[in-house]
């Protein structure tokens, strides 16, 4: 599994010999778990990024990074889980959480059609800022109820699958060497 990690996910010593990054060394090298490839840092990794991703809030790389420190899980990877969410997955993403608290509040059909999103303008973020904000809020109690569940429940998952999926893994790995 290491092997797999280290092939797709950025050394951390190119990060430290950047010199525009220098002062972030301090902060990014200080826990060996932020860079290194391990059953432990992985897990957290993947359960920080799906925690920060089905949050509906700009900078959610920032987000994910900055519990990657809190927590010391592998950073790339909280990072790079957080992409899970993008434009073409957000509604959908956003509809399953809608229904899961519907189905937790027992409202059955409350809204037949979910409200549409705001288009974003960058001549007028406020505007822009408020409609969202709105838009949020029409959604309501339901969404508000199925987003934590929906966010740590697929951390609790996302953990405890790659531990199991590392565990297997290393199993069938001995498994192999020893009927060489």
């Amino acid at each position: 599994m290491r092997l797999f990690f280290k092939k797709w996910l950025p050394n951390h010593t190119e990060f430290q010999r950047e010199p525009k990054l220098r002062w972030l060394n301090s902060f990014l090298f200080r826990h060996q778990n932020l860079w290194h490839i391990n059953r432990h840092s992985v897990a957290r990794g993947f359960a920080v990024g799906l925690l920060v991703c089905f949050l509906p809030i700009p900078f959610q790389m920032l987000l994910a990074a900055l519990l990657a420190l809190w927590f010391r899980a592998n950073l790339p990877i909280s990072v790079i889980v957080t992409w899970i969410t993008n434009p073409l997955t957000f509604l959908p993403f956003n509809f399953f959480i809608y229904k899961i608290g519907e189905w937790v509040l027992g409202k059955k059909n409350t809204v037949s059609v979910i409200p549409s999103i705001p288009a974003w303008q960058w001549k007028n973020l406020g505007t822009s800022a408020h409609e969202f904000y709105i838009w949020f809020l029409s959604l309501g109690k339901t969404y508000l109820v199925g987003l934590p569940i929906m966010a740590f429940g697929s951390a609790l998952l996302g953990y405890f699958a790659v531990q199991i999926i590392w565990r297997i893994f290393i199993y069938w790995q001995w498994r192999q060497r020893i009927n060489k």
